[in-house]
């Protein structure tokens, strides 16, 4: 009783001007709530559920928002309400690569599709990953409490800051998990459980999660910023696709390679009878306990040029197609493994190559795809460089449209070397994601590649299509791209 009248105080009407000018200043706070939704789902148990989620990608027709995993957890369906439509509720589907269902940590990414399903004047709210929270710092929460209507504006002060977790005042009840925590405009956290005080975790944690589908943001713009049926100022503005990245940021040393966080999650491997070789059967379930990273590029010219020149390796062949940003073939896998282990040692990061479960679960992004991005072979040229478009040869990494997870080039433009020995099939196969060696027979004279190349035919770049090749053999059609372990 004494908590739930603590919380209706504090619950502050932007109508009645009530919103502490420390914490609101000049904001636009309708701006902010049109990037706020209300989210209704059902558990496990058909119990209705409330809770809140932002915005943080908008496209012509589609909403990308991010919630707590808790909020829409046994629900893949809820149901969404924007601000600049209220009482109206939408599909909205879970994306796959949602983080479980903890209170305290899990993420999920829902989608709503349709142009119809989105109102003018919504508004994009960005992690601002680059900022931090201290103690005694005011926030400003907008959710949907119980005890108050939606897009309510709630202001506390930060308690406590460990690590990726804030602990905030007031303590707010579970319509508020999912929302995202202000300070001064910024996101700079969500809120994830009613405890006995706030709870959250800091916009960098989101930021992680959300760029494992590949939405990216810069650095300095990081406060609502995009709106659709509006045009927002230009210094507001950020950039949404994923980015190629700078030559100092791309390259080994400081910053290693651009990674794309790939979420925990399951999928089908393989392709069913009739459909695919048989060495891609039989189909079979395979988990991801933890996450991992996988490049968005294909290793380049001038990556490996640098680590072949510091090693004193000689430079491979570029068969006359150009170095720089295309990618570097004529490379064995145990060149590939060499460079993956000189750039582990460069960087202090655990630098590898992909085992051929994620590489095949990180190019069908969730979606089942027939190739990365697409199952419709008209749409195939805009996602791959391949026989039909390559003019006989590689094309720069990143120039066709990337999967949605943001990985480019998974079909086509060259095979890329794996960590596992070929098999001739799936029989026994590990069901965690692990390298597949010697086990069941396998063969490591042979490595596996996977993605196909700039000359083959669209069977051959299937997102469930393998092969193997001798693994000292360099092509003009092979090359590689990285993954790595992270926390």
């Amino acid at each position: 009783m004494a908590r739930t009248a603590l919380v209706a105080c504090l619950i502050l009407f932007l109508g009645l001007g009530l919103i502490h000018a420390a914490v609101i200043g000049t904001l636009d706070i309708a701006h902010l709530q049109a990037g706020v939704v209300k989210i209704t789902s059902k558990s496990a148990e058909g119990t209705r559920r409330i809770g809140t989620g932002f915005i943080v990608k908008l496209e012509k027709e589609a909403a990308y928002i991010v919630t707590a995993a808790h909020v829409v957890a046994a629900d893949p369906n809820p149901r969404v309400e924007f601000f600049t439509r209220k009482n109206v509720p939408v599909p909205a589907e879970v994306l796959p690569g949602a983080e479980g269902d903890d209170e305290l940590r899990g993420l999920a990414l829902l989608l709503v599709r349709g142009k119809e399903n989105l109102p003018s004047g919504l508004s994009a709210l960005f992690p601002a990953s680059a900022s931090s929270v201290s103690e005694g710092e005011p926030i400003m929460v907008i959710g949907f409490p119980r005890s108050a209507g939606p897009w309510n504006v709630t202001v506390g002060n930060v308690g406590s800051r460990q690590g990726r977790d804030i602990f905030f005042s007031p303590a707010i009840d579970a319509g508020n998990s999912g929302g995202p925590i202000f300070r001064q405009g910024e996101v700079v956290g969500m809120v994830m459980a009613a405890t006995s005080s706030g709870h959250g975790i800091t916009a960098r944690s989101v930021q992680d999660y959300i760029e494992g589908f590949g939405i990216t943001v810069q650095e300095s713009t990081s406060t609502a910023s995009t709106s659709v049926g509006s045009s927002p100022p230009p210094a507001a503005t950020a950039k949404l696709e994923p980015r190629h990245m700078t030559q100092d940021q791309e390259i080994t040393g400081k910053d290693g390679a651009s990674m794309v966080r790939i979420p925990v999650g399951k999928f089908m491997m393989g392709s069913p009878d009739g459909v695919g070789d048989k060495d891609e059967r039989p189909v079979h379930e395979v988990r991801f306990p933890k996450p991992f990273a996988m490049a968005r590029y294909e290793t380049t010219f001038e990556e490996y040029d640098r680590f072949a020149q510091a090693t004193g390796r000689k430079l491979p062949d570029d068969a006359g197609f150009g170095r720089g940003r295309r990618p570097v073939i004529n490379v064995s896998s145990e060149d590939a493994r060499d460079y993956a282990a000189w750039l582990s040692q460069q960087t202090g990061k655990h630098y590898r190559l992909p085992t051929e479960a994620e590489w095949e679960y990180a190019a069908q992004a969730g979606v089942a795809d027939k190739w990365s991005g697409t199952s419709i072979e008209e749409e195939l040229p805009a996602y791959a460089v391949y026989g039909a478009n390559s003019q006989n040869r590689t094309a720069s990494v990143g120039s066709k449209k990337p999967n949605r997870l943001g990985l480019h080039d998974m079909s086509g433009n060259v095979w890329e070397w794996v960590e596992d020995c070929w098999h001739e099939n799936y029989k026994a196969a590990p069901a965690d994601g692990s390298a597949w060696l010697r086990t069941g027979g396998g063969d490591c004279s042979l490595r596996v590649v996977r993605s196909g190349a700039w000359g083959n035919d669209p069977g051959n770049l299937r997102a469930s299509n393998r092969d193997g090749y001798q693994a000292d053999s360099r092509g003009k059609g092979i090359g590689f791209r990285l993954a790595q372990d992270i926390d």
